[in-house]
């Protein structure tokens, strides 16, 4: 409880700016769930399996290397995939991914230009192959041509991050001044 003031004592105001410094857990998904696949010759030891995805995305360096044509007037804006806005340079149609022998889907890929290489398969295209994660298992199921496959997967545990806000405030009632700042956690 709050202790009561006298009211013959006069109110003091604090003029200079405080400071509200809060922080929160950021929960992201703890695992990232990669599986190895082929497409012609090129083996992609972990193309990522992203829930999150709207669309299959490949990099423009592994279509370099599997000499893939790129439609350059077909372009995706895939700004939810990462912090800066990000568009497709193009798209490469009817790419064949193989994940064991008998079980290959056929799927267009939007062409990103990135640092590393990388695949990225959606919800959205493993759902036309009635796929099942079976995380513990360590299992993706797909059926291809009427036949259930099981394919290996790794999990790849992400750490937390802690979200640091800090709001500045003063007694003009100007609007708050806030910053982020982002840490990792073991």
């Amino acid at each position: 409880p709050v202790p009561d003031i006298p009211e013959s004592e006069e109110e003091e105001i604090i003029d200079d700016p405080m400071e509200i410094d809060f922080v929160q857990k950021k929960d992201p998904a703890t695992d990232v769930v990669t599986t190895k696949c082929k497409i012609k010759r090129l083996v992609i030891p972990a193309a990522t399996v992203d829930p999150g995805a709207n669309f299959p995305i490949i990099t423009e360096d592994i279509v370099k290397r599997l000499k893939l044509i790129i439609d350059t007037k077909e372009k995706h804006d895939l700004s939810g995939i990462a912090t800066s806005p990000i568009e497709s340079i193009g798209i490469v149609r009817n790419v064949p991914v193989t994940f064991t022998p008998g079980c290959i889907i056929h799927s267009d890929f939007a062409v990103v230009k990135h640092h590393k290489p990388m695949l990225i398969l959606p919800n959205t295209l493993l759902d036309k192959y009635d796929y099942d994660l079976l995380a513990s298992k360590r299992e993706l199921k797909l059926v291809c041509n009427g036949k259930e496959y099981f394919i290996p997967i790794n999990m790849h545990k992400v750490k937390n991050k802690l979200e640091v806000n800090c709001a500045t405030a003063s007694q003009n009632n100007k609007s708050l001044i806030s910053d982020q700042i982002f840490q990792e956690t073991d």
